[in-house]
């Protein structure tokens, strides 16, 4: 046998020891995403994760993408601003509300860019979210949150949920979190094409539609479409609606001591007048 023959056959060795690997971590990946947050919280759930972090990261590495991880407390229009991403080319939107180590089970996507939407505890771990997937955070006037009904539930985020989401971005945005942007609510719907031009300027995107019409492309399950009050154009009402409710604004008064305490060094930063209406 041929010396070329013996490194092609330890070549093609490698080779499948390393398709076995990717499988093998996509496969724990899937499992460890697939069980439900009740039975996987805090520190036993990270200490599984972090355990496969090296091959993780090794599979990225091996499928180079441009990855975006769009994250945001409920309410706060995440699935909207997940449509609008699909206004720039070559994007695949993973259809599932995932962990950021869905990125690994979507390695072979062929799309140039990965965009994977939070899960609803993401808050828990986006400071370890890797550096170089890039961050699109969405926020939210909390006073829409905190009043914001979701599938016939009033006041589904609570005042809890809502502080450790604040928690967690101010982390992110103390620690000078490279590769991430923040994008208020309001503004993507006031203003769409102006974010969509930030969004794109941000990760290097391309713009390829319109984003006020991002709803003729984007398909989303039964339940999302639910979420978000129906597919459609961006809705300007929806900005300030707290405050033309009066069970709203009431409810929104007893809150202010505790949203002021959390909210006031973001509402400085991004320009919410806490103070109005109220």
């Amino acid at each position: 046998m041929m010396e070329s023959d013996l490194r092609r056959i330890a070549r093609q060795a490698r080779d499948a020891q390393a398709a076995g690997r990717r499988r093998r971590a996509a496969a724990l990946w899937s499992r460890i995403l697939s069980e439900t947050p009740q039975d996987r919280r805090g520190e036993p759930y990270f200490e599984e994760a972090s355990a496969y972090t090296p091959e993780f990261g090794r599979i990225l590495v091996a499928n180079p993408r441009r990855r975006i991880y769009l994250a945001g407390c409920g309410r706060s229009g995440t699935w909207y601003a997940f449509g609008i991403m699909g206004t720039f080319a070559g994007t695949y939107l993973a259809p599932e509300e995932r962990h950021f180590g869905h990125f690994a089970t979507i390695a072979g996507e062929s799309q140039p860019v990965h965009i994977v939407k939070r899960i609803h505890y993401s808050h828990q771990f986006l400071p370890a979210l890797p550096r170089p997937i890039g961050l699109l955070y969405v926020l939210r006037d909390p006073r829409d949150v905190l009043t914001s009904v979701h599938n016939g539930t009033e006041y589904y985020i609570s005042l809890d949920r809502w502080s450790l989401e604040m928690k967690a971005l101010r982390t992110l945005l103390d620690a000078g979190r490279p590769n991430m942007l923040t994008v208020r609510f309001e503004d993507l719907v006031l203003q769409p094409r102006q974010e969509q031009v930030r969004i794109g300027e941000a990760f290097g995107l391309e713009i390829a539609g319109d984003p006020t019409a991002f709803h003729q492309n984007f398909r989303v399950n039964e339940f999302i479409e639910r979420a978000m009050h129906g597919l459609r154009s961006p809705d300007p009402s929806v900005v300030g609606r707290w405050c033309r409710n009066p069970e709203h604004v009431e409810y929104i008064r007893r809150l202010m001591p505790a949203i002021t305490d959390t909210f006031q060094p973001l509402a400085d930063r991004f320009g919410y007048d806490l103070a109005r209406d109220v």
